[in-house]
């Protein structure tokens, strides 16, 4: 699961990249020519996957073998969930115009693309969940353990 970690940093990280010195030249011609619809959905990537990327440099410290002492935030759990439905519901609204559309095949395989990279995204937050509560639940039953055996 830390390759899977790596690999949806690079990805999450290269998204808010790209969309992020996308965004500047997109408003050098005009915001007038921009849709809202599309200066949102751009806006919303961008702040997505910098948190997501936030989420994931955050939490790669819980993929060794002892337990950080400190928690990742809500703000990043959410964000991390949040970015991977918004790319999951990107994937299939897009999906849906270029399948009325007559599109490329390369697009409709980047979309599946963004679809599993959401749904991968998902299993990964779900997973490390689970590891934490496991690790805080182990290190509570070793504390009680200890406290029993000092007596």
């Amino acid at each position: 699961m830390k390759i899977l970690k790596i690999i949806l940093l690079t990805i999450t990280f290269g998204i808010a990249l790209l969309f992020a010195t996308e965004f500047p030249m997109r408003l050098k011609t005009g915001l007038q020519y921009m849709p809202l619809y599309d200066l949102i959905m751009i806006s919303l990537t961008i702040l997505f996957s910098f948190l997501c990327a936030g989420y994931h440099i955050v939490s790669l410290k819980y993929y060794r073998k002892n337990k950080p002492s400190t928690d990742i935030g809500k703000l990043l759990w959410i964000a991390a969930i949040g970015c991977s439905l918004f790319a999951m519901y990107v994937a299939v609204v897009e999906f849906v115009k270029a399948f009325r559309a007559d599109i490329q095949m390369e697009i409709l395989l980047v979309l599946v693309g963004v679809f599993i990279y959401g749904v991968l995204n998902i299993v990964e937050v779900v997973y490390l969940r689970k590891k934490i509560n496991l690790l805080v639940k182990t290190s509570f039953t070793s504390e009680i353990d200890d406290i029993g055996n000092s007596h």
